[in-house]
C-alpha cells in the first residue's frame, strides 16, 4: 500500500496554549467534553481539573504543518465534546505520531448521515449513521470503521481506479487497478493482477505502477539476446534462440524498481481516547492493515499526542 507522510502538528496557536488546570476564573470547571467559543474548540485534557490542562484548537485554521492549514468550525459532536468539524474535501483522518489515530468531524454542522471521513479523500459525500463499524459499500468508499460520534470512516476505493464490491466469499471489499492499494485484507487487486509489496502489479507487465516492481528496459542493438538478462535469446528476459545479425545486443534498461513511492509506513492504531479508560474504548481497527503495515492515505497526515482527551 502506499506510505503514509508524516508531519507534525504545530499546535503554538492551538492545543499548546495551556493554563496549569481547568478552573475557571469565576469558580467553575472547564469540563473535558469542553466548549466552543466562536470557532475555537475549548476543552480539558482530563476529567481531573487538577491534572487537566485546558486546551484549545482554532478550527477555523488549524495548522497541521508550514504546508497544511485546514479550514473548518467548532461544533459540539454527540458522545464526544466540543471538536472540529470540516466541510466536504478537507482531510479528517490523521496519525497522532505515537501509533494512534485522530479523526475529525465531517459537515459544518457536523453531519454523520450524509458525510465520511475517507483516508484518501477526507470529508465525502456518504451516508448512513456508523454504529458497528463492519466492512460495507457505502458507494466506492469502503467503511472501515466509526468514529464515536458515529460518523463512518471509509476508505475510497475509486482513488485507486478501483471498485467498491460485495464478494461472496470476503465479503465487502476494494478491488483496485493496476498501481492500486493492497492488502489482502480488505484491499485486493483486479482480476488478473498480483499484489506484490502493497501494490496491484500486472504480472505480465511488472513495471508498470508505481516503480515498485522490476523495470523493463529496452536494448539498443540487434544480436544474440536483447539487453534484459542472460543468455541467447529473443525478447526480453532469458532463454535461448538466435538473434539477427549485429554483435550482442547491449539493453539500456532502467535500474529494477526505481519509482516514486513515499517512504515507509508507520502503523497506525486507534483514537485519541485514553485505553486506560473502559468508558472510552479504543475502536478496533478490523481490517484495515492498520497495525501491520499502515494503512494507505495520501490525505493522513501526523498529530501531536498532546491532542488526546481524557488524560
Amino acid at each position: 500500500m502506499a506510505r503514509l507522510v508524516i508531519v507534525a502538528l504545530l499546535l503554538v496557536a492551538a492545543a499548546a496554549r495551556a493554563q496549569t488546570d481547568c478552573h475557571e476564573p469565576d469558580g467553575g470547571v472547564l469540563s473535558v467534553e469542553g466548549r466552543c467559543e466562536g470557532a475555537n474548540a475549548v476543552y480539558c485534557s482530563s476529567s481531573d481539573p487538577d491534572v487537566g490542562q485546558r486546551r484549545t484548537l482554532t478550527c477555523a485554521n488549524l495548522e497541521i504543518n508550514d504546508q497544511l492549514t485546514v479550514h473548518g468550525s467548532c461544533d459540539i459532536l454527540d458522545s464526544y465534546g466540543a471538536w472540529c468539524t470540516f466541510p466536504q474535501g478537507t482531510p479528517c483522518a490523521f496519525g497522532d505520531g505515537a501509533g494512534g489515530e485522530i479523526f475529525f468531524g465531517c459537515g459544518e454542522p457536523n453531519d454523520p448521515t450524509s458525510q465520511v471521513c475517507d483516508y484518501r479523500t477526507g470529508c465525502s459525500a456518504g451516508w448512513g449513521v456508523c454504529i458497528l463499524g463492519l466492512p460495507a459499500c457505502i458507494g466506492q468508499h469502503l467503511r472501515m470503521n466509526c468514529t464515536t460520534w458515529g460518523q463512518a470512516i471509509t476508505y475510497s476505493c475509486a482513488s485507486q481506479g478501483g471498485s467498491c464490491v460485495d464478494d461472496v466469499d470476503l465479503g465487502s471489499i476494494c478491488k483496485n487497478a493496476v498501481g492500486g492499494d493492497c492488502d489482502d485484507v480488505l484491499l485486493f487487486c483486479n482480476d488478473g493482477l498480483s499484489c506484490i509489496a502493497g501494490r496491484c502489479v500486472d504480472p505480465s507487465n511488472p513495471g508498470e505502477g508505481e516503480g515498485e516492481g522490476e523495470g523493463e528496459g529496452e536494448g539498443e542493438g540487434e544480436g544474440e539476446g536483447e539487453g534484459e538478462g542472460e543468455g541467447e535469446g529473443e525478447g526480453e528476459g532469458e532463454g535461448e534462440g538466435e538473434g539477427e545479425g549485429e554483435p550482442p545486443g547491449e539493453g539500456e534498461g532502467e535500474p529494477p524498481g526505481e519509482g516514486e513511492g513515499e517512504p515507509g509506513g508507520v502503523p497506525l492504531g486507534p483514537g485519541r481516547d485514553d485505553p486506560a479508560d473502559p468508558a472510552n474504548p479504543i475502536p478496533d481497527p478490523t481490517g484495515c492493515g492498520c497495525t501491520s503495515g499502515g494503512v494507505s492515505a495520501g490525505l493522513l497526515f501526523a498529530l501531536a499526542a498532546i491532542l488526546r482527551r481524557r488524560a
